[in-house]
């Protein structure tokens, strides 16, 4: 498992500003990351280079005639980007975000059954 962890780990370091759990299952593995108050809409989730790639852009949205006298609900943006295993299912990759969780679900490739090969 910790090969899967390393592997799955984070490029950057300053990236790690956004917690997440990495979870392995016999059929794949989910990575869940937390981000509360943002908008499924706002979130992107990309695969490249073999690498899984997840950025938020926050957007301030100024509301006139508002003054703060104190405010601590700060936005940032964020990616993390993790490089896959070799068995994952690029294809088979899904997403989902509830409760300020977004689960990214990374099935493992099913290995080929064992075949016999006819020489002609």
């Amino acid at each position: 498992m910790s090969d899967v962890v390393n592997v799955l780990d984070t490029v950057n370091p300053l990236d790690a500003q956004v917690p997440m759990n990495v979870k392995e299952y016999a059929e794949g593995f989910t990575v869940e990351i937390v981000i509360p108050g943002v908008k499924k809409e706002d979130v992107e989730i990309a695969i490249d280079q073999n690498k899984l790639v997840v950025t938020y852009k926050h957007t301030e949205v100024e509301q006139e005639g508002v003054t703060y006298l104190k405010r601590e609900f700060v936005g940032k943006d964020f990616k993390r980007s993790f490089t896959l295993p070799n068995n994952i299912n690029v294809e088979g990759i899904n997403a989902s975000y509830d409760d300020g969780i977004l689960s990214v679900v990374l099935p493992k490739n099913t290995p080929a059954e064992k075949k016999t090969i006819e020489i002609s």
